[in-house]
């Protein structure tokens, strides 16, 4: 269950982060803005990944008992 909240919680953060890169992608400025917005993305993504494998691999364990 914490780990289904987890998913949750960055697949919200994702969104709002790629929700942001549109509003400043406006403004001439804001490229360096956008660049970490877009590392913090990558992270979650990559972080995502990780915890749906860890939840795969919860599963399995599951069912082989």
């Amino acid at each position: 269950e914490r780990l289904y909240n987890k998913v949750r919680q960055l697949e919200q953060e994702i969104g709002l982060l790629e929700n942001n890169i549109g509003f400043f992608s406006t403004s001439k400025n804001s490229a360096p803005l956008i660049q970490k917005m877009q590392e913090r993305i990558d992270a979650a993504k990559q972080e995502l990944k990780d915890l749906e494998a860890k939840i795969r691999k919860a599963e399995e364990s599951e069912e082989e008992k």
